[in-house]
């Protein structure tokens, strides 16, 4: 009850200060915060550009989404060190200090009482990593993430949008294929898919 307060009060003050206004709206409802939920529940933002390389990664709309304002809601609830820095990491990714924000997320997904989290810090940790300009890097973030938490449908695009980027066409629809065995029938994946099968 108390989570679901404070996530309240956060999400107004984002609307009322207008940093939700600098993201697009999202696809999908917010994020329930009802006890027991927890951000891998969440509708995931795509964080990379796009394959066709149209669009720029900026770090912000990923921590001023709906879905980043529930994970920060929860790890500042936390007391422990990885709480602490997954924190640091998501105002040092906002701030675009890549290298701080690696490895605040790599210490978080070093504390055992923040395994619940590992798929989205994980997922983080690659946007990090891209954001600084290594995609290699990245990948093996990302396929942490889908590998515990294989529902996560940016984590898909994601891998596969980096795969185009470094000219592996077959691994990026071998990445969406795996997000659509465990989401058949995810009209983002399918669209991805048939973007690139079409090349």
């Amino acid at each position: 009850m108390k989570r679901k307060a404070l996530l309240i009060i956060a999400v107004t003050a984002a609307l009322a200060s207008g940093v939700a206004a600098q993201t697009p709206p999202p696809n999908q409802p917010p994020p329930s915060s009802a006890a027991g939920a927890d951000v891998r529940d969440a509708p995931r933002p795509a964080i990379v550009e796009d394959a066709t390389g149209t669009g720029a990664f900026d770090p912000r709309a990923i921590v001023n989404g709906a879905w980043a304002l529930e994970y920060a809601m929860i790890v500042q609830g936390g007391s422990s060190p990885g709480a602490a820095a997954a924190q640091l990491g998501l105002d040092r990714l906002a701030a675009r200090d890549y290298a701080a924000a690696i490895a605040a997320f790599q210490a978080a997904l070093g504390d055992a009482t923040q395994k619940g989290l590992e798929a989205s810090t994980a997922f983080l940790l690659g946007g990090a990593h891209h954001g600084a300009g290594d995609d290699r890097q990245a990948i093996a973030a990302w396929n942490r993430a889908a590998s515990a938490d294989p529902t996560m449908v940016a984590v898909h695009v994601a891998l596969a949008d980096a795969y185009i980027r470094l000219s592996q066409p077959a691994l990026a629809t071998q990445a969406l294929r795996a997000g659509l065995e465990a989401l058949p029938g995810s009209p983002e994946l399918l669209d991805k898919l048939s973007r690139i099968e079409q090349k």
